[in-house]
């Protein structure tokens, strides 16, 4: 199979022989990728016959943010004497990073000095401006949602539309064209630091939501063309690295890989996604930059890919610098784009512009390059930028960002997102109407509001828990104390900051539980706000500075130490856990009332958290990810093979028990009862509809959505396949007492796999059917589904 045996090293006159003959092959052969839309656009082709070869390569990399911020004046305006130095050819593609531009204001005058550049070059070709769109626009002031993994937990494909139409909107006053979005890696590996970004370790629900980001974002305008370039990324493997470590790795095989981390891709592209990004890590010893099979065999053969391909920043510099697998920079450049990368996204340097000596040299043909431009060049057509690259209207983009609609769209977000694990009843809180009722809030999470990877800083000041407690509290009898109580972190969490993940001392600690104690006896009841920020959970890219992966999940000290402690005041204990990823909360289930789980809920997240504390909203969300019961117990995603189901010594006996938290779960105000399943018949043919048919009854006072969960499972199967794997979900609303019928549609294509040699294939007999309220909660029913 390729690329399953360590990589020869080549003498520089076979590898070039072994570039030219990959190159020519995938010139003759593209043209089978391109859509006759593509075939028959003149206007592009006319345009790449008249380019140099400088300002081919001019539109395949992005431009240094470094070089334009040095560029630029504190009023964001920029130098053109020093773009004509750096881009005498122009500028193909741009990536502000917003943490540098200060301000939005700022920000729309470099991209408007930007476009003014380009516009006056002999070839005004119109810049492609990229954004990050993972919560809302990476942009100063703009709207910050939940992130990722807590998007997930909401199960609601028309919210996350909505939160992804509203990033596009604020995107698009930007003059931001394409985003790095949507993420569809899977969240197996809960000591990745990068598991934030991730909206589930289910394929299944990773492509739902892919999808709704990829429709959003790729609405038509009124022009008809393309609103905004989704790019999906990481391509793939990503989310199961070796180890949990950034940039490792990825740790299966082929064929895990296109059944699982491919089929969110896959139905993302069936949408329409305009791009893809590759990932990092390599796959069975060949990094995905360059890994032609990954590229050109499955993305574009057995996807269907058609559009631009676009690296990871720096990613091709990596294929020689950490990879070994080119001798040189330029090698790693004639790889790439023999594979198929058209785009090099770049931070300070790249190397893309090393493919002029390759061409001069003979080491690649021309073609391999003009393959690449036309892709650019087309999607550039297709965003209606030849048509309309107007300059960026300040007062418009200040009109749409954090606007009031956004930001109750971002507190009905947070309240969708956040999944109550436990409660004995003492939720939801209640003030006596002749008393005065006392909360006491403690924790460092309480005053601090952790938002996340690719938010801009300096962040956008939301509501914190505190906040959000002082707010639902006022002109009511409630009275809100606050206390520091312990502190796991010496300084607040920032993601963007270097070298600040240092553990606060024992005796600052020991100092803060005292006055917590004094505080929480005052108290009705403690709500406790501890978990993680953003300094102890992100994207490490600096070995000695910016790290970000753990190799323990359990809570940071003295946090578990802290709860055993307050909880001997004897107050009820309402524990929030606030972070981004799943932590071990054995002891905090031990010693609270009620428990919840809240990664990172966005700018409007305190006020949320009040809404559902006090039951003005009812809890609904239901956990995207498995929450470990040790880390030593990883992997714990619900979808495992049935030969791991040995338990450790000390872990109960049941595989489903493996995980504290199962993938699906969480609970509301309400209870619910779902009927077995039933099929509207027992055997089916391949080519019919397989509707299953179950009965949701609201068994309790109070009004509430359940999301109702239908699984599936291959009884006997060519290669051995998941216990049971999602593949459809409904959120059904329910007033007290209420039942509702509904029916889920199953086809074909729902019970394929890929099997071991890479074929899709159907393979006709029995399967099980689960449906219920979490992966571990579930009645079956088996249905036959016959070739006759």
């Amino acid at each position: 199979m390729f690329g399953t045996t360590q990589p020869k090293k080549y003498t520089p006159k076979i590898m070039k022989k072994i570039l030219l003959a990959s190159a020519l092959f995938l010139t003759l052969h593209y043209s089978s990728y391109i859509s006759a839309a593509r075939q028959s656009d003149i206007k592009t082709s006319s345009l790449l016959s008249t380019l140099s070869l400088n300002e081919k390569l001019a539109q395949l990399q992005s431009a240094s943010i470094y070089i334009i911020e040095q560029s630029s004046d504190e009023e964001g305006n920029i130098s053109t004497d020093s773009l004509r130095k750096y881009y005498p050819h122009g500028i193909g593609l741009m990536n502000i990073d917003f943490a540098l531009s200060k301000t939005k204001e700022r920000y729309c005058r470099q991209v408007n000095s930007l476009k003014k550049y380009n516009q006056s070059l002999p070839h005004p070709i119109p810049i492609l401006f990229i954004g990050e769109g993972l919560h809302g626009l990476m942009g100063n002031e703009a709207t910050v949602f939940p992130q990722a993994i807590a998007l997930g937990c909401s199960f609601d494909t028309a919210m996350v539309k909505k939160i992804y139409d509203i990033t596009a909107l604020e995107a698009h006053s930007r003059g931001i064209r394409m985003l790095f979005s949507p993420i569809l890696d899977l969240a197996r590996e809960p000591r990745f630091g990068r598991i934030e970004e991730m909206y589930s370790e289910d394929p299944y629900l990773c492509g739902i939501l892919g999808t709704q980001a990829v429709r959003a974002f790729q609405k038509t305008t009124p022009q008809g063309n393309l609103y905004i370039a989704a790019t999906l990324k990481h391509y793939m493997g990503h989310g199961q690295v070796e180890g949990g470590r950034n940039v490792a790795a990825y740790t299966g095989n082929y064929n895990d890989l296109l059944n699982n981390h491919a089929l969110p891709f896959e139905m993302a592209i069936n949408a329409g996604a305009a791009c893809v990004m590759p990932a990092y890590n390599d796959v069975c010893d060949i990094p995905v930059t360059v890994n032609h099979f990954l590229l050109q065999d499955v993305l574009r053969k057995k996807l269907h890919f058609n559009g631009p391909i676009i690296s990871d920043q720096n990613a091709v510099d990596v294929v020689h610098t950490v990879n070994s697998i080119a001798p040189d920079l330029q090698t790693a450049a004639e790889m790439a784009i023999t594979a198929g990368i058209d785009v090099d996204i770049i931070g300070a340097t790249g190397t893309y512009q090393m493919l002029k000596q390759s061409v001069l040299q003979g080491r690649l043909p021309v073609q391999v390059i003009d393959k690449s431009v036309q892709n650019i060049l087309d999607l550039k057509q297709r965003l209606g930028l030849f048509d309309n690259d107007n300059p960026v209207d300040i007062s418009y983009m200040q009109k749409v960002n954090n606007c009031p609609e956004h930001k109750a769209a971002a507190r009905e977000m947070a309240q969708k997102t956040i999944v109550l694990l436990e409660n004995d009843g003492i939720l939801p809180l209640t003030a006596q109407s002749q008393k005065q009722f006392t909360i006491a809030v403690i924790g460092q999470n309480a005053t601090e509001l952790p938002y996340g990877g690719y938010t801009a800083e300096p962040k956008y000041p939301g509501v914190t828990i505190l906040d959000g407690i002082k707010n639902y509290a006022k002109d009511k009898n409630i009275k809100v104390l606050h206390t520091l109580g312990c502190q796991y972190s010496k300084t607040p969490g920032q993601w963007w900051g270097n070298s600040n993940n240092h553990l606060q001392t024992k005796e600052v600690n020991d100092s803060l539980l005292r006055q917590a104690i004094q505080v929480a006896q005052q108290a009705d009841v403690i709500i406790l706000c501890i978990g993680e920020n953003e300094s102890f959970c992100r994207e490490a890219w600096g070995e000695e500075f910016h790290v970000g992966d753990r190799d323990d999940l359990n809570m940071l000290p003295p946090q578990d130490n802290f709860i055993q402690e307050i909880s001997k005041v004897g107050k009820p204990i309402v524990t929030i856990i606030t972070g981004g990823r799943p932590l071990i909360l054995s002891n905090a289930k031990q010693y609270s009332n009620a428990l919840i789980q809240a990664f990172y809920i966005g700018q409007e997240g305190g006020n949320a958290l009040a809404d559902l504390l006090f039951g003005e909203k009812n809890f609904q969300a239901k956990l995207s990810v498995s929450m470990p019961r040790s880390t030593g117990a990883l992997p714990c995603y619900y979808n495992r093979k049935p030969n791991r189901f040995r338990s450790y010594i000390f872990e109960p006996s049941d595989p489903d028990q493996h995980a504290l938290y199962p993938f699906g779960y969480g609970k509301s105000y309400s209870t619910f009862q779902i009927s077995e399943p039933m099929p509207d018949k027992k055997t089916y043919t391949p080519e019919q509809d397989i509707n299953i048919n179950c009965t949701v009854t609201n068994t309790s006072n109070t009004d509430g959505t359940e999301t109702v969960q239908l699984y599936i499972h291959d009884e006997v199967s060519k290669t051995v396949r998941p216990v049971k794997e999602l593949r459809r979900f409904q959120k059904v609303r329910l007033k007290a007492g209420e039942h509702k019928n509904i029916t889920f549609t199953l086809n074909k294509n729902d019970l394929m796999y890929y099997d071991n040699t890479l074929n899709k294939i159907f393979e006709p007999g029995d399967f099980r059917i689960m449906v219920g309220n979490s992966s571990t909660n579930t009645k079956d029913c088996t249905i036959t589904v016959n070739n006759e």
